[in-house]
């Protein structure tokens, strides 16, 4: 993965706000307010970044919060302080215990057969599933 201090590459730092497009061929590394568009071949959102406004990257890793779409043509990965609130398109996705999310998942338009799922949850660890029964709840005896 490339570094910020790479040509193509910005940082925006704790503290610190901007308002507008941002359009880089590298990493966007957001760790203060960005309100607008960001495109970037890597988006990485620090625990004190956030972003109200799209986010279209090959690449993302989420440790902050996002407020509008996000459409990520490779991997997305929700940490587990981050804080969704959009649709959200992602071709391979990883998602930590704690993330939240608000809206929508759908995987990559190179699925025909993609669907929607709606979403409006913090991410658990599924709990085992109980014994099955039926109707009554008392298990049949089949002897």
């Amino acid at each position: 993965m490339a570094e910020s201090s790479n040509p193509g590459c910005v940082t925006i730092g704790d503290g610190v706000k901007l308002s507008g497009r941002l359009d880089l061929p590298g990493v966007a590394n957001i760790d203060g307010e960005v309100e607008g568009e960001v495109l970037a071949n890597e988006v990485r959102v620090g625990a004190t970044g956030r972003i109200t406004g799209s986010v279209t990257s090959a690449h993302a890793d989420i440790y902050g919060e996002i407020e509008k779409d996000i459409t990520v043509t490779d991997t997305l990965i929700l940490r587990s302080t981050a804080k969704v609130r959009g649709h959200i398109t992602y071709e391979v996705l990883e998602i930590e215990q704690g993330a939240t999310i608000e809206g929508e998942l759908r995987r990559g338009d190179r699925s025909a057969k993609s669907k929607a799922t709606p979403v409006a949850a913090s991410a658990k660890l599924a709990a085992p599933a109980e014994p099955a029964s039926d109707a009554s709840g008392v298990e049949n005896d089949h002897s």
